[in-house]
């Protein structure tokens, strides 16, 4: 496996941040009720869409080498917060 960085950096709007891993930007926020503008994905969804994208990716690896017949692979993830600090 090799090393991975990715960098963060906040912008002008309050909690939007922009993404870059050496090849790709992507932008992250948080909703209004929590003073962001919406503009991304939340941490909690990039998590969520990150597992989800690994999930898929094993499958549709794992289906190949198996020489299984597979159209496609469909993840749906649930997050719940609980607790006043998400605990």
């Amino acid at each position: 496996m090799s090393d991975r960085l990715v960098s963060v950096s906040t912008g002008a709007v309050p909690h939007t941040v922009s993404i870059h891993d050496g090849q790709h930007t992507w932008s992250g926020d948080t909703q209004p009720v929590y003073g962001g503008a919406d503009a991304g994905p939340d941490p909690e969804s990039q998590v969520l869409g990150a597992l989800g994208a690994c999930t898929a990716i094993t499958v549709s690896m794992v289906a190949a080498r198996k020489q299984w017949s597979l159209t496609a692979v469909h993840v749906h993830l649930h997050y719940t917060q609980r607790g006043a600090a998400g605990t």
